[in-house]
């Protein structure tokens, strides 16, 4: 009787163990696409739902900051203001630099190319600059 126990408690955590997760309820998983200044001049691709996030060199101090200049927002929606935060500085170093990371949702197939340009304090644009062609799919 032990042995008959033992045997449907063991059958039955396996069973919980190996449940489908491929059910018609669960949602899908939406994957985030990370680039920095290396993919510069590249196509990225991603999923509609999914996250694209861009985290480039910068430096606050100097007033300059990262700007979009172009991107098509019915189909790669910015989320929310960049975000910069500042390089370790164990010295406090004045004048050290950081990354500014921006946060894009892509909501529906298509291309689009998104450029940003390192924008000076007085709105002047840089030669400093990145693109991507970003393709979303379904």
């Amino acid at each position: 009787m032990k042995k008959l126990l033992i045997v449907l408690v063991v059958a039955l955590v396996s069973a919980g163990c190996g449940g489908n997760s491929s059910t018609s309820t669960d949602k899908p998983v939406t994957a985030v696409v990370k680039v920095t200044e290396a993919n510069a001049g590249q196509s990225v691709e991603l999923d509609a739902g999914g996250t694209l996030e861009i985290t480039l060199k910068s430096n606050a101090t100097t007033g300059y900051h990262w700007e979009v200049m172009s991107v098509d927002s019915g189909i790669l929606k910015q989320e929310g203001p960049p975000v910069y935060v500042s390089d370790p500085n164990p010295e406090q170093l004045v004048g050290s630099g950081g990354k500014t990371t921006f946060v894009f949702k892509a909501l529906t197939q298509g291309q689009t190319d998104l450029k940003l340009n390192y924008t000076s304090p007085a709105n002047v644009q840089s030669e400093t600059s990145f693109s991507i062609i970003v393709k979303v799919g379904q």
